[in-house]
């Protein structure tokens, strides 16, 4: 392959894909109960309560995280009868 040919190359391979068709397809969201019973299909119970997390908490959480992140401020409690099971 000449120099000349080498330099073609590149434009074409990034045009080229934009050219192709683009697939088109649906998609179906879960709703936020929707969502906790896909988790925890053996919960009895989902209690919410609040997340008060303190100033250095959240700046210890910004500076792990790759990307800046809204932190929630409520989290679920799962529960299958008297135990604990998880947090949402």
């Amino acid at each position: 392959m000449n120099e000349s040919n080498r330099w073609l190359i590149a434009p074409v391979a990034m045009i080229a894909p934009a050219l192709l068709p683009t697939s088109a397809f649906a998609v179906d969201y879960l709703s936020f109960e929707q969502a906790q019973r896909a988790l925890f299909p053996e919960a009895s119970a989902f209690i919410e309560r609040p997340l008060n997390l303190s100033g250095e908490q959240r700046k210890v959480i910004a500076s792990a995280s790759p990307t800046r992140t809204r932190l929630p401020e409520r989290v679920w409690e799962v529960r299958r009868g008297d135990q604990r099971i998880g947090w949402f």
